[in-house]
């Protein structure tokens, strides 16, 4: 299984009170056998909206395939929308990240899709000082927001798929974008 990050950093263009911030971060699974109590379950991955003071971050780190036997439980319908799961979270990246209020991403996409494909509902996760505290919006904050964000997302992908008794090997690929 492979595994891909995508963190996106803008400026907050609304007030944020210094010492004040969000993160929120949400799994992601499909639900192909939706009307079943204890139906198969298939992690694709977790997203994470982070908001300190002047700076907004979104991140994403998602499975870039899928097994053979999880092509075969998806069926049809399922298998032309999440084949490749990056590349359709992607796309519901870039719709959060350019559509949605700072700070409301993942109750957006939770909006969005709830049914077969499932985004939780956002957990609230603590902030290091440190980020809360930062006056500028340097490339010190901006470096430091991104590592944190990775992190959780890392930690959170683990959990998801350790849940989820998948041992298969994994790959990362960073990329980082950055709004105007």
């Amino acid at each position: 299984m492979s595994i891909t990050n995508v963190p996106s950093l803008q400026p907050l263009r609304t007030a944020v009170s210094p010492g004040r911030g969000t993160l929120h971060v949400s799994t992601i699974e499909f639900y192909p056998e939706l009307g079943k109590p204890a139906g198969f379950v298939l992690p694709l991955g977790v997203m994470a909206e982070i908001s300190v003071p002047l700076l907004r971050g979104l991140g994403m780190i998602a499975r870039t395939e899928l097994e053979p036997d999880e092509l075969r439980t998806i069926g049809y319908l399922g298998e032309k929308l999440i084949s490749r799961p990056f590349d359709y979270l992607a796309e519901q990246f870039d719709d959060a990240w350019a559509n949605a209020a700072p700070g409301g991403a993942l109750e957006f996409l939770a909006a969005k899709h709830l049914y077969s494909l499932h985004f939780s509902v956002p957990l609230e996760l603590p902030i290091p000082r440190q980020l809360l505290l930062s006056e500028g919006i340097g490339a010190t904050l901006k470096g430091a927001v991104r590592e944190h964000l990775g992190s959780v997302l890392d930690d959170q992908m683990l959990g998801l798929i350790v849940r989820s008794d998948r041992t298969k090997p994994q790959e990362e690929l960073l990329l980082f974008k950055e709004a105007a």
